[in-house]
């Protein structure tokens, strides 16, 4: 029992200075971690001051969309079509009556169609192209068209009801302004027509990797150090450790004491710096609120 106690409990300087490098290490880890996962609790209640403008929603056919539409929706037919590359798109069937309407309600535009043809916001110039529907195929005129904040895609064409109606129609989007009803019994569901949540989510993502990166470095850090911490030990204890194998002491049990050793340098570091990191973290994000309700103290 004796030697046991000699290798477990009897501590020195060096065994304090590492158990104070894992409890620093693991504060900080601690506190780095408490302070992502409060961030990302926030982000989607942050996001949605960032989001305006209404919501779009998608229906299987034109007359669902028209039955859940309100009186301030704006309900655009489509077809969708396949190009000659072989790539899909959508002609959206666009009454610039209602179009017009629309935008003068919101912060968003929706194109106007052309005469004729389609318009696009990938081409320069006019062009044709053939486009492939439901219904069977079309050689249509494709104009340029620019449009800022507008709710449609630039690669989507933009066309009268009528063209849309040709190709064959697949669907319908209901585009509602903030505020608006509606959006019961969608089939392919609700998006906002602005969001910047996944802005805020690609952030958390980034930092998310860099904790995980400091956590595999912090860890490597704690082996080290106690490794380190333990093989000084060992070769200030060579002379005591060959007494210990001469009278009797088996080599297992003194490298499963040694384990053990490490073990507790490291789970007291590792307690101590979590509830430093805890304690520190809490008192750090409540302090603004005890100054923030502090008297202020006005002179004449």
């Amino acid at each position: 029992m004796g030697y046991r106690r000699l290798l477990l409990t009897r501590w020195t300087r060096r065994d304090a200075l590492a158990v104070l490098v894992v409890i620093v290490t693991v504060a900080f880890l601690t506190g780095v971690t408490l302070v992502v996962l409060a961030a990302g609790t926030q982000t989607t209640s942050i996001a949605k001051e960032y989001d305006a403008g209404g919501h779009a929603t998608y229906y299987d056919s034109v007359g669902a969309a028209r039955t859940h539409a309100d009186g301030d929706a704006l309900v655009l037919p489509v077809a969708s079509v396949t190009k000659p590359d072989g790539t899909s798109t959508f002609v959206v069937g666009v009454s610039c009556r209602q179009a017009t309407k629309f935008r003068q309600g919101t912060q968003y535009s929706v194109p106007c169609p052309p005469d004729s043809g389609v318009s696009s916001g990938r081409v320069a110039s006019e062009t044709t192209r053939h486009v492939e529907g439901s219904q069977g195929g079309e050689t249509v005129r494709v104009h340029p068209r620019h449009s800022e904040n507008a709710v449609l895609p630039p690669y989507w064409y933009v066309a009268h009801e009528s063209v849309v109606s040709d190709l064959g129609r697949t669907g319908a989007f209901v585009v509602e302004p903030s505020g608006s009803g509606g959006a019961s019994g969608a089939v392919s569901g609700t998006v906002p027509l602005r969001s910047a949540l996944p802005f805020f989510l690609a952030g958390i993502r980034q930092v998310l990797t860099v904790l995980a990166i400091t956590a595999a470095g912090t860890s490597v850090l704690v082996g080290v150090t106690v490794y380190g911490v333990t093989r000084m030990h060992t070769e200030d204890r060579r002379r005591a450790i060959r007494v210990i194998r001469a009278t009797g002491g088996e080599a297992r049990r003194i490298v499963r004491l040694y384990g053990l050793r490490a073990g507790a340098i490291t789970a007291a570091g590792t307690a101590l710096g979590y509830a430093v990191g805890v304690v520190a973290t809490t008192s750090s994000s409540t302090r603004p609120s005890i100054w923030a309700s502090r008297p202020r103290w006005r002179f004449a």
